[in-house]
């Protein structure tokens, strides 16, 4: 009896491991972006009622919810007097979540006027139990990848996730929205925002599960003002089919570091 607690006991917290990781089916991921005049102000977020952290100027924070209404307070904060006491106004935002990507921009204006909207609100591919007969997912050969990558890339760079060629649309899309989730989830880089992205992939005519060459996808990424940029290639078919993921160096048009994993 007390080993079958202590495995139900470890389940639990397995489980709870892999949600603080990905969003579950119920579940939806925010993403709180800033963006201050005055570089060294700061800002407070609460998330229904409670602290939830406090951010610099140009940050991201993401968080997973389950999926309704959630109520986000900011409210600036003077990053240049001791103790950070709160300036400005106070903005107040409800979240109606349904298994989704939201991203949330907050702005602090020179006057201290704080805003806060939503800005970009996608559906999660949340059905996608891409598998094949030998039980390896898709999931998993992502989470080694995205791994090798955050070990490998230069902390501190602005990184657009730019495309993902495959002959499903729905795997390109889960996949870019896994890599870019995981990269802002590591805290280790900036992630160019999805609207900036689809505004250069409307005006470059080209699809996010499309093929790019590396030096379409360096000259994109100067566009978006990115440091590096990361495509891949979805290839097989059926039982065998391999996730390739690489990284060009904007400046050098050098690979920086590539992944590969089947599934």
């Amino acid at each position: 009896m007390k080993r079958l607690v202590l495995a139900l006991i470890f389940s639990l917290m397995f489980t709870g491991l892999a949600f603080a990781q990905n969003p579950g089916r119920n579940q939806s991921l925010i993403i709180i972006k800033t963006s201050f005049s005055l570089t060294l102000d700061k800002l407070e977020v609460n998330f229904n009622g409670n602290k939830e952290v406090v951010l610099g100027d140009n940050s991201t924070h993401s968080i997973i919810v389950n999926n309704g209404n959630h109520t986000f307070s900011f409210q600036g904060l003077n990053g240049y007097l001791k103790n950070d006491p709160p300036v400005g106004n106070r903005s107040n935002l409800t979240v109606n979540a349904n298994s989704e990507r939201i991203e949330i921009e907050v702005n602090i204006s020179m006057g201290r006027r704080l805003s806060a909207k939503i800005i970009s609100q996608t559906k999660l591919n949340q059905n996608s139990s891409t598998s094949n007969s030998s039980g390896n997912y898709l999931e998993d050969a992502l989470n080694k990848i995205c791994e090798a990558l955050i070990n490998d890339l230069p902390k501190n760079k602005t990184i657009a996730v730019l495309s993902i060629s495959s002959r499903n649309r729905d795997i390109a899309t889960f996949v870019i929205e896994e890599l870019e989730f995981q990269l802002v989830d590591s805290r280790e880089f900036r992630v160019v925002d999805r609207a900036t992205l689809d505004k250069i992939r409307s005006e470059q005519n080209f699809q996010l599960s499309g093929d790019v060459d590396d030096s379409s996808a360096v000259s994109i990424g100067k566009m978006l003002g990115a440091n590096i940029v990361i495509t891949g290639t979805v290839s097989g078919s059926g039982t065998s089919q391999r996730l390739t993921v690489k990284a060009l160096d904007v400046q050098t048009a050098q690979i920086i570091t590539m992944a590969r994993e089947a599934f």
